[in-house]
């Protein structure tokens, strides 16, 4: 998450990472609450090594399944089995 976090002062980024932690889905969810000129990302990740349930479930509290679900109506975030993408809903 340390990288992560410096790169959503952009607008739109692409990266890579080995996994993403619930500890830096919630830096992420946190960032996301304070930001008014992010835009969207792509998250390439090489494995979920914590489950996209659990992950989901840090910006939906009632998540059951599916790959895609809606952050405070702000925010639309789709789940592949290698990437997590935001995308601010306009």
């Amino acid at each position: 998450m340390t990288i992560l976090k410096h790169l959503f002062h952009l607008n739109r980024f692409y990266v890579k990472a080995k996994s993403i932690p619930v500890e830096s889905a919630i830096k992420i969810r946190d960032i996301l609450l304070n930001n008014a000129t992010f835009q969207n990302c792509v998250i390439r990740i090489a494995e979920w090594k914590t489950g996209i349930p659990e992950i989901a479930k840090v910006f939906q509290p009632d998540y059951t399944d599916g790959n895609l679900i809606r952050y405070r109506n702000s925010f639309t975030i789709s789940f592949t089995s290698h990437s997590l993408c935001i995308r601010r809903n306009e």
